[in-house]
């Protein structure tokens, strides 16, 4: 049953990438359309500046996961009461700290963006803020139990409402738009939605599951404990929004929201990239950690790695590859001239973090399994402050350009260099073997698929949406049969062949009835 849900989970999981990419491309011309460059921009920045604050969340739905999976794999009911209870308190403590620390940067928005907005951008600012730090509030709460959710394995419910919730809220931001409002209308219909979630989560956790939260007593020991596990994974949180969002605030401040719209056009394909590497990360955290518990050996923690990290590479593949070769051509059709520099911004950091993001979002499992992810943290927080000045420094002298290159020098830095060193002196993963296996078979693909694209893109008429399907199913065949036949082993071959397999059977069988 467990398979099945993380097997579900995970085919769920992609089926919302894929719908929530689908239909962000199909409204985002839609939206620049009925509330302009300007707004579009605000609304990017707001929602950069908001996401900092939502580290406050301080990593405690991983915790969630790891430690309801470790005392069920103990088989220990009262302390999983114990522990959720001591978390949900912390989360109404962080979310009362929220509060605070928002209505600090709320009045600190004329002197970050006074500069660079005009006097009716500055109230339109003020106004989302408060929109989406009361929305936020409600996410952290509603993270606590999907925390829950996942530590007990229910992926199907929690995917299966995202979806419907994704398909409604999409409708519903469509006809305000419509109707005349603007970006504010977006903002409240997404907290609505967020609140009807939320009540949906807790009744399936207290009452299909019958999870309790009750205090038995206060576990010091336990405290410390999670409070240190947390705290770690709090500082990766405060990495990911340096990274990803570092370069929106910063071009919003120095050149202006028709800047900050093109590199929010831009950095948003990475984001999704990302999102497509970790999509499966957060239901093999309980299985790492029960490797973790079982005290698995480096082998077999590299093989893990090796098994997980090939399948993420092979799906990331394909969409480096496409964007590579018919990601400009898209953005000519989708949103008109001038988004040159938003493809430029996009193939340079997707090209940089491909391997590590196959690599990295399963280390980052062990380590949180082994409870060793201290040092990645840290590590990655002193390269957050490098990306900080490279940043600054490279969007004054190069603009958009320049903000993604302060991320690319910084992630180099981190998450392909040093964390290797560390994966190997710390954890005994062999990443010699690791990376042999984890690119056999799959370059060689690559390398057919480019060359494809290459000729793809010298003979076929571009700028128009009939070349761009075509130059799409063209790359799109030619990366499927070159991983099939050359990228994949038999194990990765019986994933697809299996669920394919069943599809098929079962549609005979309503055909023949």
């Amino acid at each position: 049953m467990r398979l099945n849900e993380i097997k579900t989970g995970a085919i769920l999981s992609y089926i919302l990438l894929i719908l929530t990419i689908v239909i962000s491309i199909g409204l985002t011309p839609f939206i620049l359309h009925h509330i302009g460059q300007s707004q579009y921009g605000l609304f990017a920045v707001v929602g950069a500046f908001v996401s900092y604050i939502s580290v406050m969340d301080f990593g405690l739905s991983n915790t969630i996961i790891r430690y309801i999976a470790k005392y069920k794999a103990e088989d220990n009911e009262n302390a999983i009461e114990n522990f959720l209870f001591m978390c949900l308190a912390f989360y109404i403590f962080i979310t009362v700290i929220l509060a605070g620390l928002g209505a600090i940067f709320y009045f600190k928005i004329d002197v970050l963006f006074g500069k660079s907005f005009n006097p009716t951008e500055l109230s339109l600012t003020r106004k989302l803020f408060i929109l989406m730090l009361a929305n936020l509030a409600i996410t952290l709460v509603y993270n606590a139990f999907i925390g829950i959710l996942s530590g007990y394995e229910k992926f199907i419910y929690q995917r299966g409402m995202n979806i419907i919730k994704t398909i409604l809220r999409n409708v519903f931001v469509v006809v305000f738009l419509l109707l005349g409002y603007k970006i504010i209308s977006i903002v409240v219909i997404d907290t609505v939605f967020n609140v009807i979630l939320f009540g949906l989560v807790i009744y399936y956790s207290l009452v299909v599951l019958k999870v309790k939260i009750k205090f038995h007593y206060f576990d010091k020991p336990l405290f410390k404990e999670v409070f240190a596990f947390s705290f770690f994974i709090f500082l990766a949180m405060v990495v990911d929004q340096f990274y990803w969002r570092l370069g929106q605030i910063v071009i919003g401040a120095v050149s202006g929201t028709v800047a900050s719209t093109i590199y929010a056009m831009g950095i948003q394909f990475p984001i999704y990239y990302l999102t497509f590497s970790t999509a499966i990360s957060t239901m093999l955290l309980p299985r790492a950690t029960k490797l973790s518990a079982k005290n698995a050996s480096h082998e077999e923690l590299t093989d893990f790695m090796i098994t997980t990290g090939r399948i993420q590479l092979e799906v990331l593949g394909f969409l480096l590859l496409a964007f590579a070769f018919v990601g400009k051509q898209f953005l000519m059709v989708w949103l008109g001239p001038g988004y040159d520099n938003a493809w430029i911004v996009g193939i340079l950091i997707m090209v940089t973090i491909t391997v590590p993001l196959a690599e990295n979002t399963t280390g980052t499992l062990v380590l949180q399994a082994k409870n060793k992810h201290a040092f990645r943290s840290v590590l990655y927080l002193i390269i957050a402050g490098v990306n900080l000045v490279i940043t600054i420094f490279f969007a004054k002298k190069w603009g958009v350009i320049g903000a993604s290159l302060g991320t690319i020098v910084s992630f180099i830095i981190g998450n392909i260099i040093i964390i290797n060193i560390y994966y190997k002196a710390k954890i005994g993963i062999n990443i010699l073997r690791y990376f042999k296996q984890l690119i056999k078979g799959i370059i060689p693909a690559f390398i057919i698929t480019s060359g494809i694209g290459f000729l793809t893109n010298c003979y076929i008429e571009k700028n128009t949406w009939p070349s761009f399907i075509l130059c799409s199913l063209i790359i799109t065949v030619a990366y499927c049969l070159s991983i099939w036949f050359i990228g994949m082993n038999s194990y990765e071959k019986e994933i697809i062949k299996k669920p394919v397999c069943s599809i098929f059977n079962r549609l005979t069988s309503i055909i023949r009835k």
